[in-house]
């Protein structure tokens, strides 16, 4: 039997799980992109978690490192692992 894709509840952030994971993606988009994780309705845990559901996580956080679209690590707590 097929392996059926999820079903998608959130449109919208699929779609900008696309836009993160373009093979081309247009200069203005990491911008764009920038902004809309800092809007107030903006869910990490969401995206994320959907992410997760489609089976691209992996592809999606390297797509982000990519693009300097990750926050970066507290020094504080990248000195704490290190030790």
């Amino acid at each position: 039997m097929d392996r059926l894709a999820p079903t998608v509840a959130d449109d919208e952030l699929l779609d900008l799980i696309g836009k993160v994971l373009a093979i081309d993606p247009p200069l203005d988009s990491t911008s764009e992109l920038r902004l809309r994780f800092f809007q107030p309705e903006f869910s990490w845990r969401a995206c994320v978690d959907l992410a997760v559901e489609q089976d691209v996580l992996p592809a999606f956080i390297s797509a982000l490192n990519r693009r300097s679209l990750l926050l970066p690590v507290p020094t504080t707590l990248s000195v704490s692992v290190i030790r």
